[in-house]
């Protein structure tokens, strides 16, 4: 079972969220991947469908709500058909039918400048805020050995010794989230990060 994080409505909080990142609106759009796409690579995604069948890229970010504890906006790109529909042409983790794609003109892709995610807890929920902290740290290490890629560099041990101890503690945090009631809650999302960081 992976994270259930696609929004299920547009709620004035996840409305309030997406406005301290774009004007624009949110919108759902259906998950078709692609011939060859590949998982995580949405802009390379992308940029081959256009190639292959027309159209273009929107960039924008894709929106992630685990209910009950935060709001996350991750750098993405879909596929506006020759026709515009919009299609998100990259497989998600989770095979979910459908993505809240917020559409941002000023984000686009630049693969020497890495755009880190947003991560908001909600409101009023401890365990989510101290989660949100643990994911901002390790991003901060993480980040720190982009040197100007989406890749990561070779990490110090003892930047490694910290991400991991990151990660067991926002482990922790989300099976105390999950035990609080979240509806799906697995750590696959979070074990993810922890693989591409080491």
């Amino acid at each position: 079972m992976q994270l259930d994080t696609v929004p299920r409505e547009l709620t004035p909080e996840l409305l309030a969220f997406c406005g301290t990142i774009s004007d624009e609106a949110p919108c759902f759009v259906p998950s078709v991947p692609g011939t060859g796409a590949v998982l995580g690579s949405c802009f390379d995604n992308v940029a081959r469908e256009v190639e292959r069948s027309g159209g273009s890229i929107v960039h924008g970010w894709a929106i992630w709500h685990l209910r009950g504890a935060y709001y996350e906006a991750e750098h993405h790109g879909i596929w506006s058909t020759p026709g515009g529909e919009l299609l998100d042409v990259t497989p998600q983790l989770n095979g979910a039918p459908k993505l809240l794609f917020l559409p941002d003109l000023c984000a686009t892709y630049d693969p020497a400048r890495f755009r880190r995610n947003v991560i908001e807890a909600e409101a009023g929920n401890a365990v989510a805020a101290e989660f949100v902290r643990f994911a901002r740290r390790r991003s901060e290490i993480v980040d720190s050995y982009r040197a100007g890629s989406p890749q990561i560099a070779k990490m110090t041990i003892v930047h490694k010794m910290e991400v991991a101890l990151i990660m067991l503690r926002m482990n922790d945090l989300l099976e105390r989230l999950r035990a609080g009631g979240l509806e799906t809650c697995d750590l696959g999302r979070v074990d993810a990060c922890a693989r591409q960081a080491s």
